[in-house]
């Protein structure tokens, strides 16, 4: 049994073909990722950071954010939005997808609706021609060139560091139930390829064909309890979990893999391209560039001996002690691909953060709306939701 979605074949004769010599433009880009609001999701940041993220793929590589908030109260949503909008930090045109689901499922429903989200949304919002990223919440990128669409039309999947988890890796799931009308057994093993969720980008027409969503009635749209109880189906067809979103055995994140620790997301992920790539999808997989890492500001202190060297410059938190290379404008160094804030904690990397703004690109023009929106922020949630 492949690990694929029930009933839709996934071949590239399905999907409308665009003129090869007419590519995406750069207006025609857009990059989706999620986050959720609540104490029980991880303890970073990231839906401070979800306004800051939004801006600067925008600044970068004009895209549009589609930004997918998943929350236990629609008026956890609401309060959110407001702020993010405020300070005027938010692209105007961000699409936002509110998804409300119990504590249970939120991180699952967050991490897996990203691969959904050109199915949720109509073709009027979003053309199938169009070009769309799925990345990660803690992302922000520093140059455009390695994530637009491909300059080689025939491209039809680019994944970004895509060959950085390549191998057999085992991937334990359950289909218990019944996926295109057939019987398949339990505790099925299958060797699918590990892909990073940042970042993988196709045209709209494949990502709505890779990955449906059941429309729930005649006018083509999916609303959104359609779309988070597809997540929760899938994860009873595909590994076991019971069908309802108030189901008290459902894990907060999924996690599957003989000691890999994969989450749910990957590996459908992972299981849709490598057989999408069988069937005459053309993958591409690109190196990742220079980038810097959030978690490897490294203790120390602020002596005489952190001296710039011919590849870069260092950037301290003083508060912190600590210290992050960013590559120097004035030095001839290998361009700066992306920056990973994984671990993000506002109250333990602020300082670090707010370097980052001052000294790149990263929200240029924007400056000042972010140290609004930080105080904003600060001021609003002294803690997490509860």
């Amino acid at each position: 049994q492949e690990l694929v979605n029930p009933g839709v074949s996934s071949s590239p004769d399905n999907i409308p073909q665009q003129n090869p010599q007419t590519p995406p433009t750069i207006q025609d880009h857009y990059v989706v990722f999620s986050t959720t609001l609540s104490s029980f999701a991880r303890p970073q940041d990231y839906d401070y950071l979800a306004p800051l993220v939004a801006r600067n793929w925008h600044v970068v590589g004009n895209f549009t954010p589609i930004v997918v908030v998943v929350a236990t109260q629609a008026s956890h949503i609401d309060a959110v939005q407001t702020v993010w909008k405020s300070s005027g930090l938010l692209p105007s045109h961000t699409i936002l997808l509110p998804l409300v689901t119990t504590p249970e499922w939120a991180i699952t429903v967050a991490q897996m609706s990203r691969l959904y989200a050109a199915a949720f949304l109509t073709p009027n919002e979003v053309p199938d021609h169009a070009y769309l990223r799925v990345t990660d919440a803690d992302m922000m990128i520093a140059r455009a060139k390695p994530f637009v669409a491909p300059a080689n039309p025939s491209v039809d999947i680019s994944i970004y560091n895509g060959k950085c988890c390549l191998g057999a890796n085992p991937v334990h799931f359950n289909p218990n139930g019944n996926n295109n009308n057939t019987t398949t057994p339990t505790n099925v093993t299958k060797s699918c390829n590990q892909y990073p969720m940042h970042s993988v980008g196709m045209k709209v027409a494949h990502w709505r064909t890779l990955f449906p969503v059941p429309h729930a009635n005649n006018n083509n749209t999916t609303a959104p309890q359609n779309l988070t109880q597809h997540i929760v189906q899938l994860a009873h067809d595909y590994f076991g979990y019971g069908t309802h979103v108030n189901d008290v055995q459902a894990p907060t994140v999924l996690k599957h893999g003989a000691g890999s620790q994969w989450y749910m997301d990957q590996v459908l992920l992972g299981c849709t391209i490598d057989q999408a790539n069988a069937e005459g999808y053309h993958l591409e997989l690109p190196p990742a560039g220079s980038r810097i890492h959030v978690w490897n500001a490294v203790p120390g202190t602020e002596t005489k001996k952190k001296v710039p060297t011919a590849a870069s410059h260092s950037i301290w938190n003083r508060d912190q002690k600590l210290s992050v290379q960013l590559a120097s404008p004035t030095m001839k160094a290998p361009p700066l691909d992306d920056i990973h804030l994984a671990t993000f904690r506002l109250s333990q990397h602020g300082a670090w953060m707010n370097r980052l703004v001052q000294h790149t690109t990263v929200l240029q023009g924007y400056q000042t709306a972010y140290q609004d929106y930080t105080r904003l922020w600060k001021s609003t949630y002294q803690k997490p939701l509860q």
